[in-house]
């Protein structure tokens, strides 16, 4: 009655929530009634069940509640870019990443990339492009020096391309971290490694010289049972010491120190020497080889074998008894490319992204492991990566893989 009486009073419209008996949600609605001789005479009152859009609304705020709860506890901000305007849209969280004040705010990607270091500008805006023209997935790690103290902090980024009709990328979402402390730890592992492989490698060294005096000595007294014993004792020695030496490359190239002794090189005959220095050691595998004619590249000779070496031990290892492994040379325009396939297992393709990581191992679908401890193709992708090259897998599970590797010239 009382919003009737308003209603009449002041000929206006008059809308609440009102509770049914049976605990639905309606929205009265109560306004004049007017007759065809233009008289107030009396109002109607209309109501209109909005349960579910109030049960929708509930569920959305919980939702979002979910989800900034979920954003603050893992220090992530994330954003949206309208590509087509260059305009960003940024939550909260954004003024605790990047140190900013409350009142201030990155509306564009000029006004982010200030805080990106100098030297990572380029590999950010990079990654950027290359998700929005072709893969549609940007993921970058970068550092950003922080505007409330101007420290330099560590930061990793992952986003996704929204197309138009599946073909042009108007808007990219995603989310912004910090990794320094991860980043802190890795240096501190890798200083590690650094330190225990030298220490290492002087021992190491000395147990390899005695026990060849000690085969030589056997082989002398014709002792042929302890000269077997030496010589797998010896294996096991050089096992280590390839261990020793990927563990120190890894710390090399994880610092940018990894040095390089460029001269001019004959790629093809590089191929020739590895290939059958590797034949050699398998009987169970041929090794055809496919080359084109190719000019010489101005590379690190024994790194480059390094890599070939690397990549057909690999083969070898996933691939089944029988079955051949192929290296092709190829020459492009301003490059050259070399790829080495086999008829293994295959690399999931979740795996393929991660294949070129430190220590990253893979497993075949049965979960067997395989020897080795994750570093080779680490190495190998930082020995071409250092060269101006790069390095690229294709797979199919369970039908082989093809592993290759471009060099400038």
């Amino acid at each position: 009655m009382q919003d009737a009486e308003m209603v009449l009073e002041k000929l206006q419209t008059v809308e609440r929530e009102v509770q049914g008996p049976n605990g639905n949600l309606f929205m009265m609605r109560v306004l004049p009634y007017r007759t065809e001789e233009d008289r107030i005479n009396g109002v109607i009152i209309t109501f209109f069940d909005i349960t579910e859009r109030a049960r929708a609304a509930d569920a959305l705020k919980i939702s979002e509640e979910r989800y900034r709860a979920a954003m603050q506890s893992a220090n992530m901000a994330a954003w949206d870019w309208d590509i087509e305007n260059d305009q960003i849209v940024w939550n909260d969280q954004h003024f605790l990443v990047l140190g900013l004040d409350p009142d201030s705010s990155l509306k564009n990607s000029a006004f982010f990339f200030k805080f990106v270091h100098p030297d990572d500008v380029q590999v950010v805006s990079d990654e950027l492009t290359i998700a929005v023209t072709t893969t549609g997935t940007y993921r970058a790690e970068f550092r950003i020096k922080r505007a409330d103290n101007n420290k330099i902090s560590w930061m990793r980024g992952y986003g996704r391309v929204i197309r138009k009709d599946a073909e042009k990328a108007t808007r990219m979402v995603g989310v912004m971290y910090d990794i320094t402390e991860n980043k802190i730890m890795e240096q501190q592992k890798d200083e590690f490694i650094a330190i225990a492989s030298h220490e290492l490698k002087t021992p190491v060294t000395s147990i390899k010289v005695f026990a060849e005096i000690l085969q030589e000595q056997f082989e002398t007294a014709k002792d042929t049972q302890n000269v077997e014993l030496f010589k797998k004792l010896n294996g096991q020695i050089d096992r280590l010491t390839e261990l020793i030496s990927d563990l120190l490359d890894s710390t090399k190239i994880a610092e940018g120190r990894l040095e390089l002794k460029r001269q001019q090189v004959d790629i093809n005959g590089l191929i020739k020497e590895m290939s059958e220095e590797v034949q050699r050691t398998t009987k169970k595998h041929t090794i055809v080889l496919k080359l084109q004619d190719l000019p010489e590249v101005t590379a690190d000779s024994e790194r480059i074998g390094q890599v070939i070496n690397n990549l057909l031990t690999n083969a070898v290892k996933y691939s089944p008894q029988g079955a051949d492994l192929t290296i092709l040379s190829q020459k492009f325009d301003k490059y050259i490319k070399v790829t080495i396939s086999d008829q293994g297992i295959g690399v999931a393709r979740d795996a393929r992204s991660r294949i070129f990581e430190k220590f990253f191992r893979i497993t075949n679908p049965a979960m067997q492991t395989y020897p080795g401890i994750g570093l080779g193709l680490y190495i190998s992708a930082g020995i071409i990566e250092r060269h101006g090259g790069n390095v690229s897998v294709e797979s199919e599970e369970g039908k082989g893989s093809s592993f290759s590797f471009t060099l400038p010239y």
